[in-house]
């Protein structure tokens, strides 16, 4: 701009900025279509799903209708697998096995003293017969020398030949009489033995015999009203306390298990891009936002519909169709039951951002 004389005045800077200040609506728009185009940029790459950590229960429930007689652990209680959880109440099958007992021990009574009964009429036909025996030999040996004087005739010692033979065979069938029997008292002991250790557990379980079998059965029924954990983990319920009668069936203790980490999520039916088995995928979780890889498990082959709830994040009570994903996480420490994460199909740009502040820091 040219003064009256002919010399240029410099303009004033507020001139300019005065006049960018009356275009600033339009550079606030032309700054957010380029946010806009970039976060729909980024949001196509990134695109997010919303899932949940697995959480795998294990209910301990008596088999038959029982009396709670005591629990041995506390909701929040780690147990490991085998650890005894509750106990039910085990009078009456006692009651049964105390009798049980009792008439197998009978039955080993009465077969014992039977045997031993025949062992001795046994013994006593051997020593009746081996007397006779020993006289007849003598007799033979006399009359021998009187056929050999030739004062008897040989034909009348015959028949003291052949009773003498007789008796032999009968006294060798004593000794193999008794013999067996020694073996059938011997054998009777034994599995008596066996079972009675069966009965103490300290024997295997004692021999296979119906009676044996019959009361292996209750000791069986008795064990199991003493409920054990499958698998380990901890203590999530207890629904019932000591005193309580409880239905066969009825959960009595609840479980959650120790298993490796999986993500359930589930992938709508407009999700922009696919989800394939193998594929990977970024882990966030939603309580600190640490992120992990994960790899694509399985995807169910159908469409199916589920009503979504609230920490899901896509309306409470609304019903979609989509897949069902299963995500397995390459780092399962701190990943809770239950727990909510993100999914997301490549790593989130501002997970970077906060990478490099932290960095730089």
């Amino acid at each position: 701009m040219a003064g009256p004389n002919g010399f240029s005045l410099p303009r004033h800077p507020a001139v300019w900025w005065s006049r960018i200040k009356l275009r600033w609506p339009l550079l606030i728009w032309l700054a957010a279509a380029a946010a806009a185009v970039l976060l729909y940029r980024q949001g196509a790459g990134v695109a997010t799903l919303r899932g949940m950590v697995e959480t795998v229960y294990e209910e301990a429930a008596p088999v038959e209708t029982a009396r709670l007689a005591a629990c041995y652990v506390e909701v929040g209680r780690r147990v490991e697998a085998g650890e005894a959880l509750v106990r039910f109440d085990t009078t009456l099958i006692d009651a049964e096995i105390i009798t049980k007992r009792l008439e197998i021990e009978e039955r080993f009574h009465s077969a014992a003293a039977r045997i031993e009964a025949d062992l001795r009429d046994a013994e006593r036909r051997r020593r009746e017969d081996s007397a006779e025996l020993r006289s007849l030999a003598e007799e033979l040996e006399r009359m021998e020398e009187l056929v050999r004087d030739r004062l008897l005739d040989s034909r009348d010692v015959a028949r003291y030949r052949t009773r003498h033979r007789a008796l032999a065979e009968t006294v060798a069938g004593h000794e193999g009489e008794i013999e067996e029997l020694k073996e059938e008292l011997s054998r009777l002991r034994t599995r008596r033995d066996e079972t009675a250790a069966g009965w103490l557990g300290t024997g295997g379980g004692g021999s296979e015999t119906d009676e044996n079998n019959a009361l292996g059965r209750l000791i069986l029924r008795r064990e199991q009203y003493t409920l054990r954990a499958e698998n380990p983990g901890m203590v999530a319920r207890l629904h019932a306390q000591p005193g309580t009668v409880i239905r066969a069936g009825t959960p009595t203790v609840t479980l959650v298990v120790d298993r490796p980490a999986r993500i359930i999520g589930f992938a709508p039916e407009w999700f922009p891009r696919p989800i394939e088995p193998g594929q990977t995928l970024h882990v966030e979780r939603a309580a600190d936002g640490r992120t992990v890889r994960g790899v694509v498990r399985a995807v169910s082959p159908e469409m199916s519909t589920v009503t979504m709830e609230a920490r899901i994040g896509l309306g409470a009570g609304r019903t979609i169709r989509g897949r069902r994903i299963v995500v397995i996480p390459e780092d399962e420490d701190g990943f809770l039951p239950g727990e909510t994460v993100n999914l997301h199909l490549s790593r989130p740009w501002w997970r970077s951002l906060r990478l490099r502040r932290r960095g730089g820091e």
